[in-house]
């Protein structure tokens, strides 16, 4: 494939709330046989401000942007690139033709995928931070095209809380509705280009909803990306499959409902409460009910601004740190690895980069 072919490759972003099915779809969507969609990594934006209005990409410039590459742990640790074809592939491109946007999508080429490609015709990215950031998308990719999926907040909040460090329930509750708010704004302006999908009705009937993502993708339904689980089990590194078994234990076997209402059992009746108090008129438009009925009173009023508070405190440090000079990233994160070991703990911030 040449590089004329490689910039006519759409590209397409799945966006929505953490722990709403991201990786899910990310993995059914990767083992289509004619998508290339890598494991969760922020490269794009992550090099962004760096490389995206760099004119001059002669052989130093290719060499310190592979150097940046390895600064990104999630790529250095699951994209599998081989680094000297990877440049190799770029100084094969003539000069004036070489660019952020064509360059990241011969990295995305280059991640070693655990499923069968062949004639790539479509290329995939997934983070749940994009939700924030769909403007420097676009700024990317125009003409990209968006896959919204979208779980029920109590759901959603009950499996942040047992997965990631962040356990307030408020926070959680304001986050979802912030990320889901986001991309409901941006799809207002270019609503040809999203598409919304729910959760539980992926779960539930995966072969029909599957074959209406393909259909936006304007890629043909193949049946073989349900068998995605049998290929992790078989292929996937140990490391890796022990990852998955802490964070995404359903992907190790098929598509089921078990988890879709779980939120009944695990989270307690105030919880519950607090969450339709913050989630219950953003969680209607998606077909969401709530199930206790209470007035509102100071002490979810209190608990609702506590919990806002902290979650503006996390997206203002992620958007800081995504908007910053990258020598200053290097800096923020030398200081949080600093902060690990001297405290011996992982924290929201430092969790995915520090802890084994």
């Amino acid at each position: 494939m040449d590089y004329t072919q490689i910039n006519n490759i759409p590209m397409f972003f799945i966006v929505g709330r953490a722990r709403s099915g991201t990786t899910l779809l990310q993995t059914l969507l990767d083992a289509h046989p004619s998508i290339v969609i890598p494991s969760e990594s922020c490269i794009l934006l992550h090099l962004k401000n760096k490389y995206f209005t760099c004119a001059n990409w002669d052989n130093k410039a290719i060499d310190t942007f592979i150097e940046d590459l390895l600064t990104e742990k999630k790529l250095r640790q699951s994209w599998k690139v081989d680094y000297r074809k990877l440049k190799n592939e770029i100084l094969e491109i003539p000069l004036l033709q070489r660019n952020y946007i064509l360059i990241c999508k011969i990295l995305y080429l280059n991640y070693l995928s655990i499923f069968n490609q062949q004639n790539i015709s479509l290329i995939g990215d997934k983070n749940p931070i994009y939700g924030a950031f769909i403007s420097d998308m676009l700024e990317l990719f125009p003409q990209a095209k968006f896959i919204h999926i979208v779980r029920d907040y109590r759901a959603n909040i009950c499996s942040n809380r047992d997965v990631f460090s962040l356990k307030n329930i408020a926070s959680l509750a304001h986050a979802w509705t912030y990320h889901n708010r986001k991309i409901e704004i941006a799809k207002t302006k270019i609503p040809h280009q999203f598409y919304t999908l729910k959760y539980e009705e992926l779960a539930l009937d995966p072969k029909t909803e599957m074959k209406k993502v393909f259909d936006f993708l304007n890629v043909g339904y193949n049946d073989s990306v349900f068998d995605f689980y049998k290929e992790l089990n078989e292929k996937a590194e140990p490391k890796a499959r022990n990852r998955f078994k802490k964070v995404h234990g359903n992907l190790l076997n098929p598509i089921n409902v078990n988890r879709v209402e779980v939120w009944k059992d695990a989270l307690a009746e105030q919880d519950i409460a607090l969450s339709e108090f913050i989630c219950e008129l953003d969680g209607r438009k998606y077909g969401y009910q709530s199930t206790i009925v209470k007035k509102a009173n100071l002490h979810l009023y209190l608990k609702s601004t506590y919990g806002y508070m902290l979650h503006i405190l996390i997206i203002l440090v992620i958007k800081l740190f995504y908007y910053s000079p990258f020598f200053l990233k290097k800096l923020y994160a030398w200081i949080a690895r600093i902060i690990y070991q001297w405290r011996k703990k992982a924290n929201y911030f430092n969790q995915t980069d520090y802890t084994k």
